[in-house]
C-alpha cells in the first residue's frame, strides 16, 4: 500500500471543515454513552476527587518559597501560587496567588493551559511563564513579575513555539526556539539556541549553538549544584542519543561523554548514566552503570571516566537527583522500588540504601541542590494514596502531606506475577484484585500496557481506576513488557525496530497467563493503552482479537507508514524504524492501519478510540483514520475527540473526569 491508496488522508487536516464534520458526527454517535446517568455520576465522583482541597499541593522550592500550581472546581485552568515552608506545613497553608489562568484566559479570550515556569536564579522577582493554547506542546513564553503579579509589558516574550529557555542572568536568556519553519527539525522542534539580551528583538538574538534539521530536537535549561550554575543545551541527535553543550567561561563547549548516555552535573563533576555498554581503553562499563569524571576533563576529547555504580542483575536505574552533597538514584530491583544515596569522601564514594516501600512508585526531587541536602519524595501505590515526605540522605523523614483515600480498598491485594513470552523471557506484571480471588475465569479484567521509549510502568493511585473499576469488583493488571526500562536499557533495546513484535508477544503472554490462571477469560478481558500504548492495543486488535472482549486506544499511533511525517513522529524513527526504507518490511507486519480485516474475515471486539484535536505530538489523524477504516470494514468502534488537552487528552479536571468516566463505563459494560 502507498499514500496514493490511502482514502482517509483528508482526516490528517486537523481543522479542515470536512474533517471536523466527520469528528462531530462520531461524537454524536457517542451520545448514547455520554448521556447515561451512570456515566455522568461516575464523572462527577471522579471530578470531585480530582478537585479535592485535601489533595497534596506538590511544592517546588525557589529562593526560600514553596511554589505550586493548583487546579480545583473554582480554578479549572489553575492558579500559580506560593507560600513559606513554615506555612506549607499547616493544614491550611496561607497561599499567595500569583497568576489565575482562568482569569487570564477570560481576559485574553484564549484557551490558555499552564505548562511551566522558570524562576530567575539571580532575581527572585522574575520568572518566565509558558502557556499553551488548548494544552498543546507548543507554548507562548512571557516574562512575569512576582512582586506586581503581572506580565511585563516590555519583558521577554516569545510567540507560540515548541521552545525552552533558561536564565543566564537577570537580563539575559538562552532560548531555543524557531523563528521560522526553516529553523525546525523534521519533527517540528527547534534546533538553534540563541543568547537574548533584554530589550533586544528576538530576531536579533545571537545564535550560540546550531544543531541539525535531522535532530530530534534541542532543549535549553539550567542546572544548579553546589554553588555552580550551568546553562545547558541538550541536543537530541536521535531520541536516545543526546549531546550536551554548556556555557563555560562565556563560550559554548561540548561535554564529551559516551554515546547513548544521560548526564547530570554534580558540583565540578559530570555524572553519566549509560544506556549501552561502553569501552574506555581496556575497561568496559556495562549498560545501566553510573560513571563520573571532572567537568574540566569532560571538556577535553577522550576524557577518562571512573565507575561510580554498576547495578547488579535485575536492577535498573530510573532517575538521578543531586542534593548539595549527595547523588540520589531511584531504581527498580525486579520491578520493586529502591533508593540509594552516594556521597563523596576523602577515601572515595559511599553508597547507602534508603528504605522505601517496594511495591510503590517513588519520585524524588531536591529541595535546594545549592544549599540543602534535603529532598522531597512522593510514595504512591495502587491502594495507597500519595504521601509527600521531606527526607535527608541519612534517612530522616518528615511526612508533610498525604492524600485521602478516594475509594474503598478493603479486601484488595496487590500481587506480582510473571508470564513466559514466546521466546522464553519472563515478563512481570502487577495484579490488583480481591484477596483469595476465585479462579473461575469470570472476573472483568483490565490489562494496561505501554512498552516503549524506556518508560517503566509502576504502581500508582488513581481515583478514576478505583471508582470506575476496582470498587466495582474489577481486576486490574499492569504489564511490564519489554520496551520499558524495568530491567535496564537492554529491556528497551530488545524490542527496537525490527524486534518490535517481541513487545506484543510479551503482552499476549500476560493475557494468556491471566486466562490460564483462571483470573479471567476472553469474554471478560479488556485492554487499554495510550500513545505508544495505543499502538500496542491497536496491534492487539488486529493480531489477536479473539483474546479480548473490549479494546481502548488513547491518543494512539496507528499508521506506521506515515507516522514520521505527522507532527513529532520524525523524532521516533530510532524507536520504530524508517518506513521510507526497507524498514517498511517489518513495520508493515504490525502497522494497525494496514492490517485491518473486514468483519466477515475476522470479528473484532468492540473498540473505543480517544484523541485530542490539540495534540501536537501524536497527530489525531492516527485515531481518526483507524476509526474510519474499522467502520468501513464493518466493525463496531466508538470515537471521542476532545477539542483541548494536547497529548494528555484533557486540559482540566472536568475534561479528565469525563474522559475517564467514558473509558471505565465502556469497559465495565463490555466486560462484566
Amino acid at each position: 500500500m502507498n499514500e496514493l491508496h490511502d482514502p482517509y488522508l483528508w482526516l490528517e487536516e486537523i481543522e479542515d471543515p470536512n474533517a471536523q464534520q466527520w469528528v462531530n458526527a462520531q461524537r454524536q454517535q457517542l451520545a448514547w454513552l455520554e448521556q447515561q446517568p451512570e456515566v455522568q455520576n461516575l464523572q462527577q465522583r471522579i471530578e470531585t476527587a480530582l478537585n479535592g482541597n485535601d489533595n497534596i499541593a506538590i511544592p517546588n522550592c525557589h529562593h526560600g518559597w514553596f511554589y505550586n500550581f493548583w487546579k480545583d472546581a473554582q480554578h479549572p485552568r489553575g492558579i500559580w501560587r506560593r507560600t513559606t515552608p513554615q506555612s506549607y506545613r499547616q493544614e491550611q497553608p496561607d497561599w499567595e496567588v500569583l497568576l489565575d489562568v482562568d482569569v487570564l484566559a477570560n481576559q485574553e479570550q484564549e484557551s490558555w493551559v499552564w505548562q511551566e515556569s522558570v524562576i530567575c536564579p539571580d532575581d527572585p522577582d522574575r520568572a518566565l511563564v509558558f502557556l499553551s493554547r488548548g494544552g498543546a506542546d507548543a507554548t507562548v513564553m512571557r516574562e512575569f513579575d512576582l512582586q506586581s503579579k503581572t506580565f511585563l509589558a516590555e519583558g521577554f516574550f516569545a510567540p507560540e513555539n515548541k521552545q525552552s529557555a533558561s536564565w543566564k542572568d537577570r537580563d539575559t536568556l538562552w532560548i531555543t526556539c524557531a523563528l521560522n519553519e526553516q529553523e525546525k527539525t523534521l519533527a517540528g522542534y527547534p534546533y538553534i539556541t540563541r543568547v537574548w539580551h533584554r530589550g533586544q528583538p528576538l530576531q536579533e538574538a545571537t545564535a550560540v549553538h546550531t544543531g541539525q534539521p535531522t535532530d530530534a530536537g534541542i532543549w535549553t535549561y539550567t542546572e544548579q549544584t553546589g554553588g555552580h550554575q550551568y546553562q545547558v543545551i541538550r541536543q537530541l541527535v536521535n531520541f536516545f542519543d543526546a549531546e550536551l553543550h554548556i556555557n563555560w567561561q562565556n563560550q559554548v563547549h561540548r561535554i564529551h561523554k559516551p554515546p547513548r548516555s544521560e548526564s547530570i552535573f554534580f558540583h565540578d563533576l559530570v555524572v553519566c548514566w549509560l544506556r549501552e555498554d561502553w569501552t574506555q581503553q581496556d575497561q568496559t562499563f556495562t549498560a545501566g552503570s553510573l560513571i563520573i569524571t571532572p567537568l574540566q576533563e569532560a571538556l577535553q576529547p577522550d576524557p577518562a571516566y571512573d565507575l561510580l555504580f554498576a547495578p547488579p542483575a535485575g536492577m535498573s536505574l530510573q532517575s538521578l537527583t543531586a542534593t548539595s552533597t549527595h547523588i540520589l538514584i531511584t531504581a527498580l530491583h525486579h520491578v520493586r522500588s529502591e533508593v540509594h544515596a552516594f556521597s563523596r569522601t576523602l577515601q572515595g564514594w559511599n553508597r547507602q540504601q534508603i528504605e522505601v516501600p517496594a511495591l510503590a512508585r517513588i519520585n524524588l526531587w531536591a529541595e535546594d541542590p545549592d544549599s540543602s541536602d534535603a529532598f522531597f519524595m512522593t510514595v504512591t501505590g495502587f491502594l495507597t494514596p500519595t504521601t509527600l515526605l521531606r527526607m535527608t540522605p541519612e534517612g530522616d523523614a518528615e511526612v508533610l502531606k498525604s492524600n485521602p483515600h478516594r475509594f474503598d480498598t478493603q479486601g484488595l491485594v496487590v500481587e506480582q506475577h510473571f508470564a513466559t513470552s514466546k521466546d522464553g523471557t519472563q515478563i512481570p506484571y502487577f495484579q490488583v484484585a480481591p484477596a483469595h480471588l476465585p479462579l473461575t475465569g469470570q472476573h472483568p479484567t483490565l490489562l494496561y500496557g505501554y512498552g516503549g521509549f524506556e518508560h517503566a510502568l509502576m504502581p500508582s493511585y488513581s481515583s478514576g481506576l478505583g471508582l470506575g473499576w476496582l470498587s466495582k469488583g474489577g481486576v486490574y493488571v499492569l504489564s511490564n513488557i519489554r520496551g520499558g526500562s524495568e530491567y535496564g536499557p537492554m529491556w528497551h533495546q530488545a524490542v527496537l525496530r525490527e524486534n518490535r513484535q517481541k513487545a506484543y508477544e510479551d503482552f499476549i503472554a500476560i493475557a494468556e497467563d491471566l486466562i490460564r490462571r483462571g483470573v479471567t477469560s476472553p469474554e471478560h478481558l479488556g485492554i487499554r493503552g495510550g500513545s505508544n500504548g495505543g499502538l500496542l492495543t491497536s496491534v492487539m486488535l488486529t493480531q489477536r482479537p479473539e483474546l479480548f472482549k473490549a479494546v481502548v486506544s488513547e491518543v494512539p499511533l496507528t499508521d506506521m507508514f506515515r507516522y514520521h511525517k505527522l507532527l513529532a513522529g520524525a523524532s521516533w524513527v530510532a524507536e520504530y524504524g524508517d518506513p521510507e526504507t526497507e524498514d517498511w518490511n517489518f513495520l508493515s507486519q504490525y502497522s494497525p492501519y494496514h492490517n485491518v480485516k473486514t468483519a466477515a474475515e475476522q470479528p473484532y471486539p468492540r473498540t473505543f478510540y480517544l484523541s485530542s484535536t490539540r495534540d501536537d505530538r501524536v497527530h489525531p489523524a492516527h485515531a481518526r483514520k483507524m476509526v474510519a477504516r474499522l467502520k468501513e470494514a464493518g466493525h463496531d468502534v466508538l470515537y471521542y475527540e476532545n477539542t483541548e488537552g494536547g497529548h494528555a487528552g484533557s486540559a482540566n479536571n472536568q475534561q479528565t473526569a469525563h474522559w475517564q468516566a467514558l473509558v471505565y463505563s465502556f469497559l465495565w459494560q463490555e466486560l462484566q
